[in-house]
């Protein structure tokens, strides 16, 4: 994980807190669209036009009732990217230097990550699975670390367990990882973890928002941290 990773997560957390339309205002590009040569569309029949040919190609690729296993390589890598995304939040979460909205919109990023949340366990600080945390504790316990800054690490990232059809159109499989976990402060640094860890990865389907039509559609979350 570099710190050009974090750098761009805080902007795009900058525009998602600060740059969003009001309730009052109206988007200035709801019924525009830039075409690939650059050229802007702002007729509203033509907008509309080009949504619905968006949504079609959606439904087409990621709307299908049952994935096949050439979904399951992407469904995987993007797993993985949002392993590196969950380090990054928390490293963001965990440092005391950064505003209180960012550090609240990487919480919030955090829970997004899992599913049903609430229930989950994570297992980056322990050592055996008994001890593992809830999440929410989880991040209590990170928030409450007296280093100026955590930082986590994560590297060789590997598929161990290939999607497989659960239940109910719900595929789940796993993502194995290294992680170490530093305390900073301004004279030192501290390594407070050091481990092999397991996450496990679900595909399933849900309801996406597309302006007034909604499509189901397949995405990746994340169950217990082993």
């Amino acid at each position: 994980m570099s710190n050009k990773r974090i750098y761009i997560i805080l902007i795009v957390f900058g525009f998602a807190l600060w740059g969003a339309p009001t309730c009052e205002d109206s988007d200035p590009w709801e019924n525009t669209k830039v075409e690939s040569n650059g050229k802007v569309i702002s007729d509203e029949q033509l907008v509309l036009q080009s949504r619905e040919e968006l949504i079609g190609s959606i439904e087409k690729e990621f709307g299908s009732k049952y994935l096949n296993e050439e979904n399951f390589d992407a469904f995987e890598e993007r797993a993985k990217e949002k392993l590196m995304d969950f380090a990054d939040y928390l490293s963001i979460y965990a440092n005391k230097n950064y505003d209180e909205a960012f550090i609240d919109q990487a919480r919030k990023m955090i829970l997004g990550l899992f599913m049903n949340e609430k229930n989950i366990k994570v297992n980056l600080l322990a050592t055996r699975d008994e001890d593992s945390l809830h999440l929410e504790d989880f991040l209590t316990k990170v928030k409450n670390f007296s280093y100026d800054s955590t930082r986590f690490n994560i590297t060789q990232v590997r598929v161990s367990d290939t999607l497989k059809l659960i239940d109910n159109g719900i595929y789940k499989g796993g993502i194995a990882f290294s992680s170490e976990i530093y305390g900073l402060t301004s004279q030192k640094r501290i390594l407070i973890s050091t481990s092999m860890n397991k996450i496990e990865v679900i595909v399933t389907r849900s309801d996406k928002s597309f302006g007034n039509n909604k499509i189901r559609i397949w995405g990746v979350h994340f169950g217990n941290v082993q």
